[in-house]
């Protein structure tokens, strides 16, 4: 067995006469759960109902001398 390749995953959805099939790692897979709403929206021609959950974080603010940070 080769430990070296990530183990790859498969995702198969069906709504009605359409199919969305995807592979790959399990990060992958999962970004792609947290997209289908949005996903499906788009394909039905709607627009997508929020934004997929995986966001980045805000930037930490730093003090700055004018807002007499410490």
């Amino acid at each position: 067995m080769d430990f070296g390749q990530p183990l790859m995953h498969t995702l198969r959805l069906r709504d009605g006469d359409r199919e969305i099939e995807v592979s790959g790692s399990a990060a992958f897979i999962r970004q792609m759960l947290d997209d289908i709403p949005a996903l499906w929206a788009r394909l039905e021609g709607a627009n997508p109902p929020q934004a997929a959950s995986i966001r980045m974080p805000e930037p930490p603010r730093e003090s700055t001398v004018a807002d007499g940070g410490s």
